[in-house]
């Protein structure tokens, strides 16, 4: 699949977030109860959802991912049980969207990251992805979101 990849602006956002520690094949089962607790915590406070959610990933030294499962909200909360306050980082990004099953989104950061490197520009911050469908959606659309600067800014 080939993918777009274009320079944007967006702004910083609050968000709340449930963080794990977790085996790459149990992605599904985490983040389903993650968006439940945040958006349970975020009624309770009076915040709106204000985007898609999304997912922040780290691959540890063991094999399995740390992530950070969250979604956009209308101000920031109060971190209550697993839910954590924290932002989606603003400033200039580079994006695409992958169409399809979510084990075929590592194209897209691959896509996103060689469009950065030879656009001259350096990343800049952790990428997130953001699920734009739902899970029963049969070509689900994800987008991947890389803050980068241009390299001769750092």
């Amino acid at each position: 699949m080939g993918y777009e990849v274009e320079l944007v602006e967006v702004d910083a956002t609050p968000a709340a977030v449930v963080r794990g520690h977790v085996d790459w094949d149990r992605l599904g089962d985490f983040l389903g109860p993650a968006f439940g607790e945040v958006v349970a915590v975020a009624d309770k406070q009076g915040r709106r959802i204000s985007g898609a959610p999304f997912a922040r990933y780290r691959e540890s030294a063991d094999g399995q991912c740390d992530i950070e499962a969250g979604i956009p909200l209308s101000g920031r909360i109060t971190a209550r049980e697993q839910v954590e306050p924290t932002a989606l980082q603003g400033g200039t990004v580079a994006t695409t969207v992958h169409v399809g099953d979510y084990r075929g989104v590592c194209a897209a950061y691959g896509a996103a990251a060689h469009w950065i490197s030879a656009h001259g520009y350096a990343v800049s911050g952790d990428p997130w992805e953001c699920y734009l469908d739902g899970p029963r959606t049969a070509a689900r659309h994800t987008e991947v979101f890389f803050p980068c600067c241009d390299r001769n800014e750092r």
